[in-house]
């Protein structure tokens, strides 16, 4: 005679929770792990708003050929995005009592990264100048300016320098200004910006325009000397 088994409603193995992972991780898991008898189905849902309350299937998402369903409830991503954060919905039913419902919040942390990698700059000698460093990320970003291996530090290193920063929505922006160009100022440098998930660099070249001594044709100063009509 078969042993018939009492039906035992969901019940959590490995509940899910709220989650914070870097943009470009790949293989990040949200859990969702039932048991009980029958076999719990488990079903994801994404929550439409900035609030939750209302969802629609994984499937129809934009991005849905980027998620699959593990065997065991956990809800895949092949390769996290910054627009797969928001609110996420895990019921696992099995027909036995109201079953099981959960809602988590997928935190995507942006690493810094610098919006324009590589610029050319020209200023006249004896001008002011202003190189702009503009960086995209979580907050508290950190921005450095260098240049010939050495930090510039205005403070510290030279009065001619100044670098002014302030906070964007998405990000931050790092300006230093050289008061008064000389032609030693022209050649290479590099704005840094970091945070907590990652970092990036921009590398700036800045060619110094002024009169050649030996005619009166301007020269411009680049990586070499050369004279320009």
């Amino acid at each position: 005679m078969a042993l018939m088994r009492t039906p035992v409603p969901p019940r959590w193995v490995m509940e899910p929770q709220d989650v914070h992972a870097p943009e470009g991780m790949s293989k990040l898991m949200l859990h969702c792990h039932a048991d009980g008898f029958p076999p719990p189905s488990v079903t994801w849902r994404r929550g439409t708003g900035t609030r939750p309350g209302s969802y629609h299937d994984i499937a129809s998402h934009e991005h849905a050929q980027e998620l699959r369903i593990h065997s065991n409830g956990s809800l895949v991503f092949g390769r996290v995005q910054e627009d797969h954060e928001g609110y996420y919905l895990c019921e696992a039913v099995n027909g036995i009592g109201a079953g099981l419902s959960k809602v988590v919040y997928l935190t995507v942390n942006a690493p810094a990264r610098i919006v324009e990698k590589h610029r050319n700059q020209t200023a006249r000698l004896g001008s002011r100048a202003s190189l702009r460093c503009e960086a995209k990320g979580d907050h508290p970003l950190n921005i450095v300016w260098r240049r010939a291996g050495s930090q510039l530090e205005p403070a510290v290193s030279d009065y001619r320098y100044m670098v002014k920063e302030m906070n964007t929505t998405d990000g931050a922006v790092s300006i230093l200004e050289l008061i008064s160009t000389s032609r030693e100022d022209s050649g290479r440098y590099f704005c840094t910006a970091s945070n907590a998930y990652g970092g990036d660099e921009m590398t700036m070249h800045l060619y110094i325009q002024g009169m050649c001594k030996h005619n009166r044709y301007n020269c411009f100063k680049g990586w070499i000397n050369r004279c320009v009509g």
